[in-house]
């Protein structure tokens, strides 16, 4: 099987406002996040080389917070969720869980000369509840590849 390092690492990107971040703007909130996470990111790349169990741990522990495993796993299953047993749908979220963060850490192992930008804020939304935050990933062969963010402002809850 042969990974599109892009566009995992589009989706990994596409994962960073699932986190609340209801104290800040939403502008501030997803650009905080984005160089926090790929500065975590950078800073335990070199241990897989020596160490890739570790270096999957620190991948977990930086993307941990910005993934809802639960709600994946939920839509993984689909109509097996309401079949399965509690037992069941906790042993998929950890299985679930463990190779979707070996995915994404062999996949930022291979992320090189490539530059995430959070855009400056545009024209205030015509609903009063949403903010829209845009993004920019540059690869290193100068493709650049479009991200946006809806922000629902009421329940602190961020969407794609």
């Amino acid at each position: 099987m042969v990974l599109d390092v892009k566009k995992i690492f589009l989706f990994l990107i596409l994962l960073i406002p699932s986190v609340a971040l209801a104290a800040q703007d939403p502008y501030e909130a997803v650009k905080n996040a984005t160089d926090d996470l790929l500065q975590r990111l950078v800073e335990a790349q070199p241990l897989y080389e020596k160490d890739p169990e570790g270096f999957f741990s620190e991948v977990d522990a930086t993307l941990g917070p910005f993934i809802d495993f639960e709600g994946f796993s939920k839509g993984v299953m689909a109509k097996y969720f309401r079949r399965a047993s509690d037992d069941q749908k906790k042993r998929f979220q950890v299985a679930f869980r463990k190779q979707l963060i070996k995915t994404y850490a062999i996949a930022l192992v291979e992320f090189d000369n490539e530059e995430v930008i959070v855009l400056p804020p545009g024209d205030p939304s015509k609903k009063p509840d949403r903010a829209e935050i845009r993004l920019e990933i540059h690869s290193g062969d100068g493709t650049v590849y479009p991200v946006s963010y809806t922000h629902l402002t009421l329940p602190t809850i961020y969407s794609v």
